[in-house]
């Protein structure tokens, strides 16, 4: 059996209710390495903390960052927003979405040109999409509007 839990904004987390034995925890987060990839633990009869663990961005050399943010007319933040990459190429791509800051984040990217597209239902935004090119280096404050829909 497995069991998934979410860090709190502190980088915390905690499994519940767990019976005496041997697990394994093993962290996970879209665009991250993790140091070490796993740990093993063995619940005896008391909690166990200090399972911790390093989070880095996952890339390497010629890989970037594409970031921004989504807020509202007023300037406040919009969660739960759907921001698709995709090459102008063709190829796959990828969704990233906003959090409580209305934040996103791609991580390794390779140069080229992608389009990034937001959507949330409800929602249009401004501008609907923004066609950008990656040249060596990283592409943050690709920034978004979001106005109800009429």
């Amino acid at each position: 059996a497995s069991a998934t839990v979410t860090t709190d904004i502190n980088g915390d987390y905690r499994f519940i209710g767990l019976s005496n034995g041997n697990y394994t925890v093993t962290p996970s987060l879209s665009g991250y390495n993790f140091t070490p990839p796993n740990r093993a633990m063995t619940i005896n009869n008391s909690n166990v903390s200090g399972v911790d663990f390093t989070a880095e961005l996952a890339g390497g050399p010629n890989q970037y960052i594409i970031s921004g943010k989504v807020v509202n007319a007023v300037g406040n933040p919009v969660s739960g927003v759907n921001v698709t990459l995709s090459s102008s190429s063709g190829g796959s791509s990828v969704v990233s979405v906003t959090n409580s800051l209305g934040e996103y984040i791609f991580n390794g990217v390779s140069s080229g040109n992608y389009r990034v597209t937001p959507t949330k239902a409800g929602l249009r935004f401004e501008p609907a999409y923004r066609d950008i090119s990656v040249t060596n280096a990283d592409v943050v404050g690709l920034n978004f509007k979001a106005l109800r829909m009429r």
